[in-house]
């Protein structure tokens, strides 16, 4: 993608987002905590003009840097790990009882063993050594 169609894409994204993501006033977030300003990304993520969009950025810039699986935690990241799965990346989500896994590579962390054995990150026994784009 050019430049400036990448950019033009990322300019009607960052409409999108601030259309249907962003939410101004009292809004609770947790038991008892309240925020002025909400951004809930679900609300373009699901959103298939959204999605589309998302899909128009983010694959030049996994292609680019050579990405061989995709993942994330599954609480946020089915939308975005599924529609790069369509793309032929092997893809995975961590479920919650992984999220600890999910910290540690996102600090680049040596991740914990699971119950299974295997691991999630840069080694996997079947494939060898993978890039892997935590979403």
């Amino acid at each position: 993608m050019r430049d400036a169609s990448w950019e033009a894409v990322r300019q009607q994204l960052i409409r999108l987002l601030r259309a249907h993501a962003v939410s101004y006033g009292p809004s609770l977030v947790g038991p008892g905590v309240v925020t002025d300003v909400l951004i809930d990304s679900s609300r373009v993520t699901l959103h298939g003009d959204g999605l589309a969009l998302i899909e128009a950025l983010l694959v030049p810039l996994l292609k680019n840097d050579h990405v061989e699986a995709v993942g994330g935690p599954a609480m946020g990241a089915i939308p975005l790990v599924t529609m790069l799965a369509r793309q032929q990346w092997p893809a995975f989500y961590i479920r919650t009882w992984r999220a600890r896994a999910w910290a540690a590579l996102a600090n680049q962390r040596q991740p914990p063993a699971f119950r299974h054995g295997g691991r999630v990150g840069r080694r996997s026994r079947r494939h060898g050594d993978l890039s892997v784009a935590l979403l």
